[in-house]
């Protein structure tokens, strides 16, 4: 449950499109979506206040934030996601498929548990959880329904993955995701300080430049990782307030870009358009709510833990 705002590229054709399959007590989805920026309200946050998200990316990703944690979404990983946390992100073209599933089936606690969680499949839990995951959805395609024994074990293993968390595995590769976890948490705390830089992470975290490198080699290196962080949350400023006179030069400047043109420039390179044109969209078209009034009550039947038979054939939303 979140609202949408679509993002005025040239790559865009302004098309959403998105499967449901409801069962008894969780509800199965695929997605096939543009670039656009989302964000969860209160009162949407409310409503999935018992339910997690268990989502797999093929393709795109996100960018954005869930309170102080970066919720970064990557092609081929799976991510858990409490849906009671607001969120404001940047959506890219993306393929995903995801399971909405009550928190107490798999024992998930808000006050345990983190409420984005990562699951990798170098892991023997990872692996299992990916398994099970891919049945469900190969029932789904080929059937129209889901064996509740492969359902079962979808559960199982997102149980042992949430048991196991931080204590199975290569130890050493955990230090190092916990490390770059908190290193990109204060990043996206620091956004608008000026003497943001590679120096101030390795005195702050005592790393070598060489870690520090590695660390965001697939980020294209430090300083691409946090120009294109800043470059997110000011295009989050734009779509979500009023454009007027002078605002795109106050966003870019909030944001530390040295110039209008060097911010001009960072937004055509990464959306093909001007800021000013991001979302250029008429009213009637700038905001949906995802999912419908249907599936609203449908989520609130599997918090509920009503075991009132419905439809398993997929629903067009």
């Amino acid at each position: 449950m979140y609202d949408m705002t679509p993002i005025h590229s040239h790559r865009n054709t302004g098309t959403y499109t998105t499967k449901y399959w409801y069962f008894d007590r969780f509800m199965v989805t695929r997605v096939n979506s543009e670039a656009s920026v989302v964000g969860r309200s209160r009162s949407q946050a409310e409503a999935g206040a018992g339910l997690v998200a268990l989502l797999r990316y093929f393709d795109g990703g996100v960018r954005g934030v869930m309170g102080d944690f970066s919720i970064d979404r990557d092609p081929g990983q799976m991510y858990l996601i409490d849906q009671e946390q607001r969120v404001d992100c940047i959506q890219f073209p993306n393929e995903v498929q995801g399971v909405f599933i009550p928190k107490d089936l798999i024992g998930y606690d808000p006050d345990l548990h983190r409420p984005f969680i990562r699951f990798s499949d170098n892991r023997v839990q990872g692996a299992l959880l990916y398994r099970a995951f891919d049945r469900v959805f190969r029932d789904v395609a080929d059937q129209n329904m889901v064996d509740l024994t492969a359902f079962d074990q979808l559960l199982a293993c997102i149980k042992m993955s949430l048991g196991s968390d931080h204590r199975d595995g290569d130890v050493r590769r955990q230090a190092r995701d916990a490390l770059a976890d908190m290193i990109r948490a204060y990043v996206d705390r620091n956004l608008t300080q000026i003497d943001l830089s590679a120096a101030a992470i390795l005195k702050n975290f005592g790393l070598s430049r060489a870690s520090l490198f590695r660390m965001f080699e697939s980020d294209a290196g430090f300083r691409r990782f946090v120009n294109r962080r800043r470059l997110h949350r000011a295009v989050l400023d734009i779509a979500q307030k009023p454009l007027k006179r002078g605002s795109i030069s106050e966003v870019a400047e909030r944001w530390g870009f040295s110039s209008d043109s060097s911010f001009n420039r960072s937004v055509r390179n990464e959306f093909g358009v001007s800021p000013g044109s991001l979302v250029d969209i008429p009213t009637h078209n700038l905001s949906f709510v995802v999912p419908t009034d249907q599936i609203i009550a449908h989520t609130q039947r599997i918090q509920e833990g009503h075991n009132t038979p419905l439809p398993t054939r997929p629903t067009r939303g």
